[in-house]
């Protein structure tokens, strides 16, 4: 695998910081500094995978859903239903502790104000019933497969939800940075404000990569894309107290 450790090290300190270049509804429009976020009723998908198609069903089961920053909710006949106000106390992350990360991650200039801001991260979900453990996440993955010149090209989005007591911000400058086989990654510029209160951000990895060729760009979008969608896996034992959820292809075609 494709040096997954510090590929999905990069999205972590993406989503910890609380980056967010601007906020957007569950429904995809503007907004954000919700004082409340609410989920309501939303479909839930399981995923299939097969090689490099991913084929999206309806989920009808329920499920309990449980995560550390409080609320509630469940997963009640195939629908997500979670609301919350404050997060709990006990489980926020200073923001200005990641800095010195971030920059070894390739960012220059790395600016957060206030330094010592709390985040509050809702990445997703664990899952319980029926007897199986998972996780529940808002994401969507396509690939594009060029059989002639053995070659794919995909991207890998995910949503996730954060919490601020004040307007905090982040600047940082992106450039191309190598992972240990000398393979690119380009890492965009930062320039985000977090509202205070509830604030989603969306990730997205777009990848090429064939026998010869790996490259990989790394970017916050400024909307929660409509394609997203709540996904339940109970078959994966990644864990959702971080983004762990970019499954990375191998450098080899089709391995």
């Amino acid at each position: 695998m494709k040096n997954a450790i510090k590929l999905l090290g990069i999205i972590a300190l993406v989503a910890i910081i609380g980056f967010s270049m601007a906020a957007c509804d569950d429904g995809g429009g503007g907004g954000g500094g919700w004082s409340k976020l609410e989920i309501s009723g939303k479909q839930v998908y399981t995923a299939e995978e097969d090689f490099f198609s991913v084929d999206y069903k309806v989920f009808n089961g329920s499920r309990s859903i449980i995560t550390d920053v409080g609320g509630t909710g469940n997963i009640a006949t195939g629908k997500l239903t979670y609301s919350i106000e404050i997060p709990n106390a006990s489980s926020f992350v200073l923001a200005s502790a990641n800095k010195a990360e971030l920059e070894a991650m390739g960012y220059k200039n790395v600016v957060i104000k206030p330094d010592n801001a709390k985040v509050w991260v809702l990445y997703g979900f664990a899952t319980s019933g029926s007897g199986t453990d998972g996780y529940l996440v808002k994401e969507n993955q396509e690939y594009k497969i060029d059989l002639k010149n053995e070659r794919v090209t995909g991207t890998y989005e995910s949503v996730m939800y954060m919490y601020v007591e004040e307007e905090s911000t982040i600047s940082a400058t992106g450039g191309e940075v190598e992972d240990e086989d000398g393979d690119p990654i380009t890492l965009q510029n930062i320039k985000m404000t977090l509202k205070k209160g509830w604030n989603p951000v969306c990730s997205k990895s777009t990848f090429t990569y064939s026998e010869d060729e790996w490259a990989m760009k790394l970017q916050i979008s400024l909307n929660d894309p409509s394609s997203t969608k709540w996904v339940l896996d109970e078959y994966n034992t990644l864990s959702v107290k971080g983004p762990m959820f970019l499954r990375l292809p191998s450098k080899k075609f089709g391995k």
